[in-house]
């Protein structure tokens, strides 16, 4: 048994409702970490996206390359112009994603962790609502006996003084 924490009874119904919140905090928490495996996997399928439009410009570079044998011609370089301003933008757009990525990562982290806390809280309320209400029916009975014990009544003239708790 563990060490009596007395309840105050105008908290008890505080008490209550917070164990009754305490199962859907759970349930949140189940969620929230189900969300986070699901971002997780799409940010790895990002990256194997990522990887395989890298192995496409890298395999059209060398085409470029290659047909960039005669450089003077005003095609040929337009077409590795564009191939560059392609190859920036989709660095800009991986490098972008990654940012999001981890950023989103970073606030379910944050807010998985505030509701991990707040049902560690709760539990802990929970337990001591459990506790006072195993207990609330010894304690009526305790002090029952310390009022009789208190009121002197003609049975109990012999020993006037009250017994302790």
């Amino acid at each position: 048994m563990g060490k009596f924490i007395p309840v105050d009874p105008d908290r008890l119904a505080e008490l209550v409702k917070a164990a009754g919140e305490r199962d859907a905090f759970a349930q949140e928490v189940a969620r929230l970490e189900a969300e986070l495996t699901n971002l997780k996997s799409t940010a790895d399928r990002f990256e194997v996206e990522n990887s395989i439009l890298i192995r496409e410009i890298n395999r059209l570079l060398v085409e470029v390359d290659s047909l960039m044998i005669n450089p003077t011609s005003r095609l040929l370089r337009a077409e590795r112009e564009e191939n560059d301003r392609l190859k920036a933008e989709v660095e800009d757009w991986r490098n972008s994603n990654r940012v999001k990525a981890v950023r989103i990562e970073a606030q379910i982290l944050d807010r998985l962790v505030e509701l991990k806390k707040e049902n560690s809280r709760l539990l802990d309320a929970g337990d001591a609502l459990a506790y006072a209400a195993r207990h609330q029916m010894a304690y009526e009975t305790e002090l029952e006996g310390w009022r009789a014990a208190k009121s002197p009544t003609p049975s109990n003239n012999d020993n006037p003084t009250p017994r302790p708790l």
